[in-house]
């Protein structure tokens, strides 16, 4: 037995309760059965009967008093072991009377010491019963000779058969609260485990997120409920051997605000790819100081260690392994979430982009028709006028109404010029011939072939005759076509384009720039976008497939370059790229 108020007070206080109302029922009995014993004794066996029915009352008084005392508030202080030891003395001392007055050795009520003997033996530590044991055989003593009929040898044996129960009560006692305790244990082991699993599937509702933040805080949250104040989520780059804290809950400052190195504990669990639990000795971080225990283990997103979970206690207990199977848990189901997370994003920007594609297609499909029906329609109702009419029309009228369908068939060439284009794009036979290029004097022919596109607005050129690149003329062509008309589409007329060529060394830098209204930031990375066309459809007045810049974009990386935009609302845009020079032309020339 231990002592009642240490720390199994929970599980002795019901035990102890027990013990106290077992041994009032077996005094009361005991009061009893000594009541009725002059009933079957003789006179002679009695030296008092008044002495011993006034012994009688004085423990049957006794056992009153101990049944109404308050022992489980007794029990939880110093008190209640204490008035344990008062009753087993006093009993002890009464059943010695007793004695006294009916034959001290002779006396048969010798067996009630009994009583007491397996009373102590089953609540005292065994010095408190080899005290009461020896405070017995000295009571017996003393009665027997005041009784004047000590006798060594009854009283030896006596007090031997009272030792063997003792100790056979005090044997059975501590392997009981040895079972209770191995008991308790195993409750307190399975409400553990019970707890700490209905913490991990509250975390699974939460994981069944497709949001990664959200996932992330069940996870980090889950594991600093389990008891490690210090959790947090760490994705590595195992590239260049470091680990940033991406979420965390309780950690130092100095862990959070920069990268750190992946060594020690961390390198064996990505060596190893399975949990890790240690205590201080293990800590490789003088950030870690404070830690005792800790678990780490890793996150495997599409097979590979891409993140570590862990947790850390700062208690001085090292971490039990019910919680680092948590934690293994938790980390292999983040892992299956941020998989999920990862393929639901892909996926949801891929059907925006689909559909964002398909609107753009419908565009598309609606301003091809338009682009071919309107030149078509322009050109046969001229051609009508001219058929029906010829003869009354005069000849400035008929050279006007020729140009006006030239203009068209132009606008149609070009229409039809950039599908075929697209089309040999898209098929992947737009490949480039390069050879060295005269930049300025193809910018100056593209300038003289629309002319007749160019004409509503005021053009300015700023050529470098000496400006030699290499390229593929025929689709620098395209470029510079494709840039000039869309600076005069997308501008009000009579305002300012430029386009302008420069040696700039090692390159040749080509540029066409306007006044128009610019082009608003959000628009600035989708110029280059298939069928892109900015603005808002039902209020657009420009004409046009979406596919100008597109092809601009594609031609310039085939080249080795790419299309750059400069552009403030309200101030006009720069369209610019640059291409390789070729210096021995150039110095050539």
């Amino acid at each position: 037995m231990v002592d009642v108020g240490s720390e199994e007070q929970d599980l002795l206080l019901p035990y102890m309760l027990r013990t106290v109302r077992v041994g009032v029922i077996a005094s009361v009995a005991a009061i009893a059965m000594l009541a009725a014993y002059p009933l079957v004794a003789t006179p002679e066996t009695f030296s008092s009967l008044t002495a011993y029915y006034v012994l009688l009352a004085i423990a049957a008084s006794a056992v009153g008093v101990v049944a109404i005392l308050p022992w489980e508030r007794l029990f939880e202080g110093p008190w209640g072991m204490r008035l344990m030891y008062v009753w087993s003395i006093g009993d002890i001392v009464i059943i010695s009377s007793e004695l006294l007055v009916t034959g001290g050795v002779q006396s048969d009520l010798w067996v009630i010491y009994i009583l007491t003997t397996i009373f102590f033996a089953a609540s005292y530590p065994v010095r408190g019963q080899v005290v009461l044991l020896a405070f017995t055989a000295l009571a017996y003593v003393a009665a027997s000779v005041a009784a004047g009929e000590f006798a060594a040898v009854p009283i030896a044996v006596r007090m031997a058969a009272l030792g063997l129960l003792t100790f056979m009560g005090s044997y059975l006692s501590r392997e009981l609260m040895g079972q209770m305790r191995q008991h308790e244990r195993h409750r307190q082991s399975a409400e553990r485990h019970a707890d700490i699993l209905d913490q991990v599937v509250a975390a699974t509702r939460r994981l069944q997120s497709l949001d990664t933040a959200q996932v992330l805080d069940a996870v980090v949250d889950t594991v600093a409920s389990l008891g490690l104040p210090w959790a947090g989520i760490a994705e590595l780059d195992q590239n260049r051997g470091t680990f940033e804290v991406v979420h965390g809950r309780g950690l130092p400052a100095e862990l959070l605000d920069r990268r750190h190195d992946i060594e020690g504990t961390l390198r064996e669990v990505v060596r190893e790819g399975r949990a890790v639990a240690a205590g201080r000795g293990r800590v490789d971080s003088a950030a870690w100081s404070e830690v005792e225990g800790f678990v780490v283990a890793p996150i495997h997103v599409r097979g590979e260690v891409a993140a570590v979970l862990g947790g850390a206690r700062l208690d001085g207990e090292s971490v039990e392994p019910a919680v680092v199977e948590a934690v293994e848990l938790l980390a292999g189901l983040a892992g299956r979430a941020l998989e999920l997370a990862s393929v639901y994003a892909k996926e949801r920007e891929t059907v925006e982009r689909l559909e964002r594609l398909d609107t753009l297609k419908r565009d598309f499909v609606s301003n091809v028709s338009h682009e071919l029906r309107t030149p078509l329609t322009v050109m046969m109702g001229v051609g009508e006028l001219l058929r029906g009419r010829w003869t009354e029309l005069d000849d400035r009228t008929r050279q006007d109404l020729i140009d006006r369908q030239m203009a068209h068939i132009g606008s149609l060439n070009r229409t039809i010029e950039s599908l075929l284009d697209f089309s040999r794009l898209e098929a992947g036979t737009l490949e480039p011939s390069v050879k060295s290029v005269d930049v300025a004097g193809l910018v100056r022919d593209a300038c003289d072939r629309l002319a007749d596109v160019l004409e509503s607005h005021r053009l300015e050129v700023d050529l470098d005759g000496r400006a030699m690149a290499l390229a593929d003329p025929d689709l620098l062509e395209r470029v510079v076509d494709n840039l000039l008309v869309n600076a005069v589409t997308h501008t009000p007329r009579g305002t300012r384009v430029s386009v302008s060529v420069a040696d700039a060394g090692e390159e040749v830098v080509v540029g066409v720039a306007d006044d128009g209204p610019g082009v608003p930031a959000e628009e600035l990375s989708n110029l280059t976008d298939r069928f892109f066309r900015g603005g808002d459809p039902d209020r657009r007045s420009t004409r046009g497939l979406g596919l100008g810049l597109t092809l601009v974009h594609e031609i310039l990386i085939q080249h080795g370059s790419r299309l750059q935009i400069e552009s403030e609302p309200g101030e006009g845009a720069r369209f610019w790229f640059a291409l390789p020079a070729d210096e021995l032309e150039t110095a050539a020339t």
